[in-house]
């Protein structure tokens, strides 16, 4: 057990008693909601290396996408209709929505009836590394899917329910363990990168309030 006047477990650099332990007593809350204090993630130089990888493969097929030149506002148009584009010219694209839009035309999208999805075109290019082949191939065959959140580890990731299988996954994903909420739902999907789990394409979210 950490004493009051040990280092703090977070790695704050902080004494226990003036870092999480007061927030402990506390209870201290933001707009309602517990505090989450964010603990620094263990060092794991594989994992680090697969993000990295996936990072890259993300980089090289948003370049594939321009060089290949489909017409990407028809396509926009076509994914979420005239009626968001119109309110996009007026407001901007969120980030998100911008993400969204790109995973379905890169792992969804064909050019052709039975024809390869763009993502499909890239396996076998000799320029990717071993972990980006292998996480483009994991990506070119996942499935979009309904899922909710069962477990925050803020800084590290969420654990996940697929809501139409039931299985149970762990993704790694700093950004959604820091905004999401314990029972949200969303549908996106989720990869592999090596032993680890990532998801994209999140879209649709909605509250906890909501979940029944």
């Amino acid at each position: 057990m950490t004493s009051r006047n040990d280092p703090c477990p977070c790695g704050s650099g902080k004494k226990y008693k003036r870092c999480c332990l007061m927030q402990e007593d506390t209870g201290s809350q933001v707009h309602g909601e517990p505090r989450r204090h964010v603990h620094r993630p263990a060092t794991d130089p594989e994992l680090d290396a697969w993000k990295a990888a996936d990072r890259d493969l993300i980089h090289r097929g948003m370049r594939f996408i321009d060089t290949v030149g489909p017409d990407q506002e028809s396509l926009c148009r076509l994914y979420w209709g005239p009626e968001t584009l119109r309110r996009w010219r007026r407001q901007g694209v969120t980030e998100q929505e911008q993400m969204q839009f790109l995973a379905w035309l890169w792992l969804d999208w064909r050019a052709n009836e039975g024809g390869p999805t763009l993502a499909e075109q890239m396996i076998g290019d000799p320029a990717l590394g071993a972990r980006q082949a292998a996480i483009l191939a994991s990506h070119a065959t996942s499935q979009m899917s309904v899922y909710q959140v069962v477990r925050l580890d803020p800084g590290n990731g969420v654990e996940l329910e697929d809501v139409l299988s039931g299985e149970r996954l762990f993704v790694h994903d700093r950004s959604l363990s820091l905004s999401a909420q314990k029972w949200m739902i969303f549908f996106g999907r989720t990869y592999c990168g090596g032993p680890y789990r990532f998801v994209t394409g999140i879209g649709g979210q909605c509250p906890p309030a909501y979940r029944d």
